[in-house]
């Protein structure tokens, strides 16, 4: 259940503040390739890319990346553990993938913070896998009988469902996922 919402643009600090609290253990993202901000062809960071170029000069950051780096780094600084970085991109090896960028931009931050997240940081890979098919006059007419409202641009999904993620996160602790009702 969704309890919140932050638009990071608005206040970049308090979504900083949030990811800094030492009890998120997990930060999840699901921002498709472009939001990488990487060369696709090496999985490198793009150290030209606009957003990154500003990322590594203001610590209120534009960028996904930008705020994994910074609330990584303001996590060390106040002497806690990282978070696990858990990437939900249909993205090939999206967990290396975003291993690559988070360190390519620390390095141009601080390069001990780099060796920070490289030592303690966790990037599992996951393969999420739930088609979204294009949506049909039928399906907007039959969310309308069901809602009582007409919805034009409504998104569905397949029934099928799989979403596996590799067991490599901060501390070990993996979260029982494995014990969600109805998965």
């Amino acid at each position: 259940m969704l309890s919140d919402a932050i638009f990071a643009p608005d206040d970049p600090q308090i979504l900083l503040n949030e990811m800094a609290d030492p009890a998120v253990r997990i930060v999840s993202l699901t921002v498709t390739e472009k939001g990488y901000c990487h060369v696709p062809s090496t999985g490198a960071l793009d150290p030209q890319h606009p957003d990154i170029q500003h990322d590594t000069q203001d610590p209120h950051p534009r960028s996904a990346i930008g705020y994994l780096v910074r609330a990584l780094q303001a996590r060390r600084l106040a002497g806690h553990a990282p978070f696990t970085v858990l990437s939900c991109d249909n993205l090939p090896d999206n967990g290396p993938v975003a291993r690559n960028v988070v360190l390519g931009l620390a390095e141009l931050i601080a390069p001990d913070l780099a060796e920070w997240i490289a030592s303690e940081g966790r990037f599992p890979a996951t393969m999420v896998d739930r088609i979204v098919p294009a949506t049909t006059p039928a399906d907007i007419d039959r969310l309308a009988a069901r809602c009582g409202y007409l919805d034009q641009a409504p998104v569905f999904h397949e029934p099928f469902c799989q979403w596996v993620i590799e067991d490599d996160f901060v501390d070990n602790t993996r979260p029982g996922f494995d014990t969600v009702p109805g998965v």
